[in-house]
């Protein structure tokens, strides 16, 4: 009977210390986007991908969003805590990757035979 008893208790605790996830409603986006510039990252103008978790009072946001302006992708990792007296705790965490523009005259076998002419040239003594 106590091993029952310990088993479920056991069961209890890891069910309540599981973290809920769920995809970013619009309020999520529409707060994200009015703090990003507090963090110094480029503005948000299209999230790519996007996940909120939330275990206890501590809500950890996990975004990937694009930036037109200065061709970018970044990533995001917010934890925000919402403590007893109101006020909201939160450290987040950003990278960013330029997106290199396509060139149209670098493409298919050109590519290979500009390499191959670009190797000849620079092993000439």
């Amino acid at each position: 009977m106590l091993l029952i008893h310990l088993a479920s208790v056991g069961l209890i605790l890891g069910w309540m210390g599981s973290a809920e996830s769920r995809p970013f409603s619009e309020d999520d986006k529409k707060m994200l986007k009015k703090e990003s510039p507090h963090w110094k990252a480029p503005p948000i103008d299209e999230f790519l991908e996007d996940n909120v978790s939330k275990k206890g009072t501590i809500y950890t946001y996990i975004f990937k969003y694009k930036n037109n302006a200065e061709s970018k992708i970044c990533d995001v990792t917010l934890k925000s805590k919402k403590k007893a007296d109101g006020n909201i705790e939160a450290q987040h965490k950003w990278k960013c990757k330029t997106i290199l523009p396509v060139d149209p005259d670098y493409q298919g076998d050109d590519i290979e035979r500009r390499r191959r002419h670009r190797r000849r040239r620079n092993n000439i003594w």
